[in-house]
């Protein structure tokens, strides 16, 4: 069965549960507080959604990652969810993604309620492959988040542009009776923004935008952003043979070791041989064309960082090289040394020829509050109560 129905059929053998207005889940607790608890055979797990509001499911403890998708399929009206994924930060600080075969209980550490976030796993390499424009909403929020957090790196112009479109999506046109003086000084598109003198900059380019529909400026936004430089990299810090720092990108293109911030070339998934990891140590086997295979050997802080950068590669080399998923081995082949661990959702090949896809009327997007707004200001006399 196609895995859009098969999550979407997910829905029924789950309830969600009710979410607050304020977007996070009522919480009943028969300890007189402190969350939700789970009990018998369900668990509570509080989803952290891209526009930051939260949503509370009831699963199964043996529900699988998939399943939950499709809760959350559901509730945002997703249809391409192969982009997309759970992830939560460990007691190490180190971002960890849940895999979709695996069932959620067995992945998370601790006890329930289980808390983690919503967001983009694979980076689309051209936005036009999306093909709705509620996905290409929710890469937007995305994208704005990495932005905010210095994931993607523009210039003061870009930037400028940036937060034109976003106004433009989220407040439509100009209007000299709505927006008023300093209007735009009510949101955050990076941290610390206020020394760059770019309000009156954006206002104009807010000016320019009048006419684009919100659909229209976010495509646009998708546009200039999946070509800045950090688009859809997943970072990992390690050393070489010697202790020297290195920094290991992973994303659509390849795969990345940089080192003291010099430009180093880019090994595309193509050109993987092996890839293979013991203990603190990965080391990855790449073809060089007319010359013998090149080995690059990275040593991690801990295990974990040397296994979730292993997986992450193993994802990435699937999903944007493979036609199909690899099947689980019936034995430890020479790629996949020292684990049966594999990719197992649907590759980019597979999405671009999808026949089941259903063409559905424009869905209805709420966007007000899409955009990240700046806390009030605390005023002289409460500051000094």
């Amino acid at each position: 069965m196609a895995f859009v129905d098969s999550i979407r059929k997910s829905f029924s053998r789950h309830r969600r549960r009710d979410v607050t207005e304020s977007g996070a889940a009522e919480a009943t607790s028969g300890d007189g507080g402190g969350g939700a608890r789970s009990s018998g055979d369900s668990i509570t797990c509080v989803v952290t959604m891209l526009d930051e509001s939260e949503a509370s499911f009831e699963i199964e403890k043996s529900s699988t990652v998939s399943d939950l998708l499709g809760d959350v399929s559901n509730l945002l009206s997703l249809q391409e969810m192969d982009y997309f994924g759970f992830s939560y930060e460990d007691d190490e600080g180190l971002k960890c993604w849940l895999h979709d075969y695996k069932s959620v209980a067995k992945q998370m550490p601790g006890h329930p309620p289980y808390r983690f976030t919503f967001g983009v796993k694979f980076y689309v390499a051209d936005p036009s492959q999306l093909r709705e424009d509620v996905t290409r909403y929710q890469f937007c929020l995305q994208l704005r988040s990495d932005l905010y957090k210095g994931r993607v790196v523009c210039n003061s112009e870009e930037l400028s542009e940036l937060a034109a479109l976003s106004l433009q999506s989220e407040l439509g046109d100009f209007d000299d009776s709505m927006h008023v003086d300093g209007y735009e000084r009510n949101y955050e598109f990076v941290p610390n923004q206020e020394g760059m003198n770019i309000y009156n900059h954006i206002v104009e380019l807010h000016k320019e935008q009048d006419g684009l529909l919100p659909f229209e400026a976010e495509l646009r936004l998708l546009n200039i952003m999946h070509g800045l430089k950090g688009y859809g990299v997943r970072a990992f810090v390690c050393a070489d043979g010697r202790g020297h720092s290195l920094r290991v990108d992973i994303s659509h293109k390849g795969l990345v070791v940089n080192q003291a911030e010099t430009s180093q070339p880019t090994y595309s998934w193509r050109s993987v041989v092996k890839i293979s990891h013991r203990r603190k140590k990965l080391t990855c086997k790449f073809h060089s064309e007319g010359e013998r295979p090149n080995t690059v050997t990275l040593h991690f802080p801990s295990k974990r960082a040397a296994k979730e950068a292993w997986k992450s590669i193993l994802e990435h080399h699937d999903f944007f090289s493979m036609e199909l998923p690899a099947p689980k081995p019936k034995f430890i082949s020479s790629v996949l040394r020292g684990s049966t661990f594999r990719y197992s959702g649907r590759t980019q090949y597979q999405i671009k020829r999808m026949e089941d896809f259903q063409i559905r009327p424009k869905q209805n997007i709420n966007r007000k509050g899409s955009v990240r707004r700046k806390p009030p200001q605390r005023s002289a006399s409460s500051a000094s109560t």
